[in-house]
């Protein structure tokens, strides 16, 4: 790593599912700060529950005031499936501080790093019963964002390049374990999965969603999928990237 590169100290977290996790999701976030500035912070859906869209500003006023005393870090964000698609227009008014992705890829410079996000709901290999019947082109959008990652992920990667993906369904069945196997086709992607492993450039791929995962974190081919849901973490994330692979095989993950 060049000199003037050090790695990129990311921030995590999903599924606040407001009002019900903002507390406690704000004071582990507070004490992190306290412990290491971050360079990002991620957000992986469910800001609100059930489509609570007036619970949103508890959220970004108590991150505002957070990151604005850590450094005040970029904040990225993708919806979720509580979010719901006809109140999304209200959720952004009410959120100024996130930046929302959706269904598309954000650049930045950090820490002498190009990191570059694709951000999106995700994709399922199974549409739910409820999307089936309610979301006429559901399937024609799960394939669409199936293309939009694998464009992505084909994009030849430039030295100091990080790719990240941010999604609230899982891009992998992996982090699934402890949810019902007959449900993993309708709570996250395989077809995803094996894209990431085919390119091979993706450093870090971050989710929420499954709040009964009992494996939070997972590898696929070189990127490492990481479950950020507050109900199964009962805490948020701190990662750096780029992730040494040597060391992360001695760990165990």
């Amino acid at each position: 790593m060049p000199p003037e590169r050090r790695p990129l100290r990311i921030l995590g977290f999903s599924d606040t599912h407001s009002p019900h996790h903002v507390g406690e999701v704000v004071a582990k976030l507070e004490r992190s700060c306290r412990e290491e500035t971050p360079d990002l912070v991620l957000f992986a859906g469910d800001l609100v529950d059930r489509g609570r869209w007036d619970k949103a500003r508890l959220v970004n006023d108590a991150l505002e005031r957070v990151l604005g005393e850590c450094g005040d870090p970029p904040l990225l964000g993708v919806f979720g499936n509580d979010d719901w698609e006809i109140v999304l227009d209200k959720i952004r008014a009410e959120t100024p501080r996130f930046t929302w992705l959706e269904d598309r890829v954000e650049q930045l410079s950090v820490s002498g790093w190009s990191v570059r996000v694709w951000g999106s709901t995700g994709i399922l290999d199974r549409p739910t019963k409820w999307q089936r019947e309610n979301i006429p082109d559901i399937h024609e959008r799960y394939e669409r964002r199936l293309r939009m990652l694998d464009d992505f992920l084909s994009r030849p990667k430039a030295a100091g390049e990080l790719y990240v993906v941010l999604t609230h369904y899982p891009p992998t069945y992996k982090t699934l374990e402890g949810e019902p196997r007959f449900a993993w086709p309708e709570m996250g992607s395989l077809r995803a999965e094996n894209s990431i492993r085919a390119h091979g450039t993706l450093d870090l791929a971050l989710h929420g969603h499954a709040h009964k995962s009992r494996r939070l974190e997972a590898r696929v081919g070189k990127a490492v999928i990481v479950n950020a849901a507050f109900p199964a973490r009962r805490d948020v994330v701190r990662l750096r990237l780029p992730r040494v692979l040597g060391l992360d095989a001695f760990l165990g993950v």
